[in-house]
């Protein structure tokens, strides 16, 4: 199965001391230790030998974000820490556009969207006044963003403790900085120690990894190549056009994504069924599957998800720039078993604009 999401940054202080190198498969986001010296760099960590930093006022690792960085439709993150009581926690992460902190053992998520909309989200706080994050254990907790379904809440070993949505989700405001252990001004810092750092984003070759993802004849790559080369040319030389139909395909995705995850239980359990089934079925070229996968989707809850009625659907379906686009590109009739499974599956949803 492919995987949605794309690591970033993987830190893992196990090297020698000053020495941060990046693990994740891009190598771009290396750190760079401020104030911290030798004694700062620990050699066990959760486990022995797995290294640690034990931060105090003023120091921190520092990134520099790499251009994957600017644009973040979705954000993961995962850090292998303790907290001290005494301070309760600090930083953990701080970039600008989003900002991961523990107060008193509660996580909270600052975030600012392009949409010039900012906010800050805390952990749950339990009745008995024990921490979310208990206090001097090893633990991995973390925070996820996603600017697409507009969810985004808090995880500690791998278990999810809040999750909220929002009605109008965007991306994630630009970041060109970010520092790891202490905010950006210096002033927060963690109060405990950082075994490992993951940091995710949505993977931006997803769609493109999926549908080259199974078994093709050399002629039928170079046709997709040939049309893909020629939807470029065809958005860069009508680029309004292209901006325009570009965020029509966005918003007919999140809107899809968007009514299936917060529909009722049922119907959002069939809708991610139904993606597990395709992942699975796509690599294997069986289209006719594919078709009666979809055909069973849009059977089954296509009325749930008042999809033949969806604006975002219909005008994605019927807007004249978006005929304006696909009229400059050659015809995909070199792989009519792709193409099948659209003309299969048509006939189940009828959009009304």
């Amino acid at each position: 199965m492919i995987d949605p999401w794309e690591l970033l940054l993987h830190h893992s202080y196990t090297g020698a001391p000053g020495v941060i190198f990046d693990l994740s498969p891009g190598r771009t986001g290396h750190g760079t230790a401020s104030h911290l010296d030798d004694r700062d760099f620990l050699p066990d960590g959760a486990t022995s030998g797995s290294g640690a930093i034990a931060f105090h006022p003023g120091s921190a690792v520092q990134v520099r974000p790499t251009r994957p960085w600017t644009a973040l439709d979705a954000i993961r993150c995962e850090f292998v820490c303790t907290c001290d009581a005494v301070g309760g926690g600090g930083t953990l992460i701080d970039a600008g556009s989003f900002k991961f902190v523990v107060n008193g053992g509660v996580p909270g998520l600052d975030y600012a969207l392009s949409s010039d909309v900012s906010g800050t989200r805390f952990g749950p706080v339990s009745s008995d006044g024990t921490p979310a994050v208990p206090y001097n254990q090893w633990v991995t907790v973390g925070f996820f963003y996603d600017g697409v379904t507009g969810s985004s809440g808090f995880t500690l070993n791998g278990t999810e403790l809040v999750r909220w949505r929002d009605s109008s989700p965007s991306r994630l405001a630009k970041t060109s900085r970010a520092v790891i252990g202490n905010d950006l001004a210096g002033n927060k810092a963690w109060t405990g120690r950082i075994d490992d750092v993951k940091v995710w984003r949505i993977n931006p070759h997803y769609v493109d990894n999926a549908f080259t993802n199974r078994p093709v004849d050399p002629k039928i790559r170079d046709c997709w190549k040939r049309w893909s080369d020629a939807l470029g040319v065809a958005l860069k030389e009508d680029r309004e056009c292209g901006l325009y139909v570009r965020d029509l395909i966005k918003g007919a995705v999140v809107s899809i994504m968007q009514r299936a995850l917060t529909a009722d239980p049922a119907t959002a359990a069939t809708w991610r069924a139904a993606i597990a089934e395709y992942q699975r079925t796509w690599p294997t070229g069986d289209f006719d599957g594919i078709a009666q996968i979809l055909g069973k989707l849009v059977a089954g809850i296509g009325g749930q998800l008042q999809l033949n009625t969806d604006p975002a659907l219909a005008a994605l379906a019927t807007d004249p720039w978006v005929q304006r686009i696909f009229s400059r590109l050659p015809p995909l009739d070199c792989d009519p078993g792709f193409t099948g499974i659209f003309k299969k599956t048509a006939g189940l949803l009828e959009l009304q604009p």
